[in-house]
């Protein structure tokens, strides 16, 4: 998996839903509707839209930034088309883009690397591995006896 991802120009990614067959929300022949709407209001001539949730947030409760084998979708992907719950994310190096929102300026909030990786290389060897050790045990594997290749792959990063 670590080639596929490593290799995509764009990775598209189930963020909804609790495993790996989830689906893509909003999207087939048949889609499922996005959990929220969002609602439109015009006060004194000007147009006003809810927007929906913000993507820290989004991240904070999804499971699929807990689970196994996503840290490497998410590592070593150059570009994600993320489809959450009730919105789809654009995200790169450079921006993070909403499909709800126009945003003219970038979020100062969130931190763009080449991959979500490279903050493993800011200090000695030692404590990288460390760092990504901490990570990667607080994620949830469907099989067990993924766990060790799935770490293989991302510990050979360090190595570059």
């Amino acid at each position: 998996m670590d080639k596929i991802y490593g290799g995509a120009k764009c990775t598209i990614v189930a963020g909804s839903g609790s495993g790996a067959w989830a689906g893509l929300t909003g999207a087939g022949h048949t889609p499922e509707p996005r959990s929220n709407k969002q609602y439109c209001a015009t006060i004194q001539g000007l147009r006003l839209i809810t927007i929906q949730q913000h993507y820290q947030a989004w991240r904070k409760r999804s499971v699929w930034d807990t689970r196994g084998w996503t840290l490497q979708e998410k590592a070593l992907s150059k570009k994600s088309m993320i489809f959450a719950d009730d919105q789809v994310f654009f995200h790169c190096q450079r921006a993070l883009w909403y499909e709800d929102t126009i945003l003219e300026k970038i979020d100062t909030n969130i931190e763009f690397r080449t991959r979500d990786i490279d903050h493993y290389n800011e200090g000695s060897v030692f404590t990288s591995y460390e760092a990504m050790v901490v990570h990667f045990t607080h994620r949830s594997f469907g099989f067990q006896g993924d766990i060790l290749n799935a770490f293989r792959r991302l510990e050979s990063l360090l190595q570059h």
